[in-house]
């Protein structure tokens, strides 16, 4: 079997289970036939598609669990009922049209990439995190009112937007309310 020729192993009709006998051959004489011929490679593609040449294995794409997990009725329903309830809407969180604008403007060819990344992270236009009302309201706690003029309170007040100024007046004013009300109650 020196010069096998992939067009004369191969049965050009396939009747019955002719096809089944030549993948057997295949199979048992894999390791000779691929030594001897060149053209086993292409043989071997031609009867078994599907499979591996050198493992035997089904090819299967590769598919992770997430992928996986796609095709399940659970997660069809759910991603039917995600869409139906946003009724087409593409954001998954809406934009105001000021910052739909802002967005915009920074996307247009005169802005340079650095100009746009420092407007877009900026300290002034991003809010006050909560932990910065919290850390200056609970040394307001602890110290009364006079931690407000320690320096590193000072600094986070410093640091704060509007929206934490007003949070933490209210909280004061409150907190003023309660003192007194207990100052009328001794």
């Amino acid at each position: 079997m020196s010069g096998v020729d992939a067009d004369a192993v191969l049965p050009t009709e396939v009747v019955g289970s002719a096809l089944i006998r030549w993948r057997k051959l295949l199979l048992l004489r894999r390791q000779e036939l691929s030594f001897v011929s060149t053209s086993f490679a292409k043989l071997w593609k031609q009867c078994f598609p599907w499979h591996d040449l050198i493992t035997l294995q089904l090819i299967r794409p590769t598919q992770s669990k997430a992928e996986s997990s796609w095709k399940c009725e659970s997660w069809k329903k759910a991603a039917l009922w995600y869409h139906e309830q946003r009724r087409g809407r593409t954001l998954l969180g809406e934009q105001g049209p000021k910052h739909v604008a802002r967005l915009r403007r920074l996307l247009s060819n005169d802005v340079s990439l650095d100009a746009a990344w420092r407007e877009l992270n900026a300290t002034e236009n991003r809010p006050t995190p909560q932990v910065t009302v919290e850390a200056i309201w609970h040394s307001v706690r602890e110290r009364g009112l006079d931690a407000l003029k320690e320096p590193t309170t000072r600094e986070r007040l410093a640091r704060c937007d509007a929206a934490a100024l007003a949070e933490i007046d209210r909280r004061i004013t409150k907190y003023k309310e309660r003192a007194s009300a207990i100052r009328k109650a001794d």
